[in-house]
């Protein structure tokens, strides 16, 4: 349905007078602003990892050439302290006691198979609970990544370049290393850098499920029946409500993005991918909060329920720890909350550097969650407008 400027006009003035009273409750900008700003500097500080280096035990099954290139590379990173294990029980014993944070077991035959182009996977086990196993696992992949592009180099120079693989693999590792180097220069990683983005999911889904109130006390107090005693369609009453919750998740958004960027010094990365990922984020949580206004018949009850719906959300999506640190199961049941494709879009992001091609997934079905619960809410809403009037 084709709305004209007149409509639009009332979508504007419905929207600005449901922003401007919840811009007036201090309750709300607490929750909105003050609180994860807080709750951001309290975790960040407490548990970010930061600059510090993060304790990660080895166990070199192999004991060859390129298994001890892997360990060497491991203790020169900046952001790993290795330790070094002979006995898987040791090393998970250490870990649930906190004295590491990660394990990598490298297994039997692991020089043969890079050598020969297989793929392998090694055994990465980290620390439940923590928001330091996700810098750990990422020093990990860092060095992992780096050894895998030097034999790609090396392979490919020995075959057409006439040297021998092992010089070739020497070049490739000095290389590396002075380009690593020359990289870290420039881009040091925030203590704050999982504490930031994980906040900004919670607290816009929460703010988002508490924003429902205000559909419930529009029922409540008549303005819904009022306004449709003038020349006013369903339509525009529901898109007035979603356009109010899509600017304050947008607003609350910008918010902790700036406070992270600027005062704790989080790199976001790749600009369009956080936008769009940011965007589907927003419209995901506003489709959630007019759902759940549709769903309760109190104020009381959008009060109580929003909140505590956003964090137990929260938990399962990844927000108060790493969805790396539990197992396949909880992992794969904690992504039935759009709040777990967020945070993996934020990791990629932030601890990956990756760019709009490897969080696409993630912002895709982000996306569907977004359309599907706008889609749901927007039904149950204008049908509830329908029988008030």
């Amino acid at each position: 349905m084709m709305l004209g400027r007149q409509q639009l006009a009332k979508v504007g003035f419905i929207a600005r007078a449901n922003s401007g009273r919840a811009s007036k409750d201090r309750r709300f900008l607490f929750s909105a602003a003050f609180l994860p700003i807080a709750i951001m500097l309290l975790v960040g500080t407490i548990f970010g990892g930061g600059n510090r280096k993060v304790p990660v035990g080895l166990i070199d099954r192999d004991g060859s050439v390129l298994s001890s290139a892997l360990r060497l590379d491991l203790q020169h990173s900046a952001r790993v302290k290795l330790r070094h294990y002979t006995k898987e029980t040791s090393l998970r014993q250490d870990i649930r006691r906190g004295r590491v944070l990660a394990g990598v077991i490298v297994p039997w035959g692991y020089d043969r198979q890079l050598r020969a182009g297989e793929r392998l996977a090694l055994a990465v086990v980290s620390a439940p609970g923590r928001t330091e196993g996700i810098e750990a696992r990422s020093g990990i992949s860092e060095s992992v990544t780096r050894q895998g592009t030097v034999i790609e180099a090396a392979r490919l120079l020995s075959t057409s370049g006439g040297v021998s693989f092992e010089t070739a693999l020497a070049r490739g590792q000095r290389f590396v290393a002075a380009k690593e180097a020359a990289d870290s220069r420039h881009h040091i990683r925030s203590p704050f850098s999982y504490t930031a983005p994980s906040n900004l999911v919670l607290f816009v889904f929460i703010t988002s499920l508490a924003g429902a109130i205000g559909l419930v006390q529009a029922r409540e107090l008549g303005v819904t029946r009022r306004m449709l005693a003038t020349p006013t369609p369903p339509s525009v009453i529901v898109l007035g409500s979603a356009v109010t919750s899509l600017v304050l998740a947008a607003g609350q958004s910008a918010v902790l993005l700036v406070v992270g960027g600027a005062l704790f010094g989080v790199h976001w990365g790749d600009p369009i991918a956080l936008v769009l990922l940011v965007a589907a984020l927003c419209v995901a949580a506003t489709g959630a909060g007019l759902l759940l206004g549709t769903i309760v018949r109190h104020a009381e009850q959008a009060i109580t329920i929003g909140p505590a719906l956003g964090i137990a959300l929260g938990m399962l999506g990844g927000c108060l720890w790493p969805l790396d640190s539990v197992g396949p199961l909880m992992r794969s049941v904690g992504h039935v909350a759009p709040q777990a494709w967020a945070m993996d879009g934020f990791i990629r992001l932030i601890y990956d550097g990756a760019g709009l091609a490897r969080v696409g997934r993630d912002i895709a079905v982000l996306g569907l969650f977004a359309v599907a619960l706008m889609a749901l809410a927007t039904w149950r809403l204008r049908e509830s407008i329908i029988r008030a009037a």
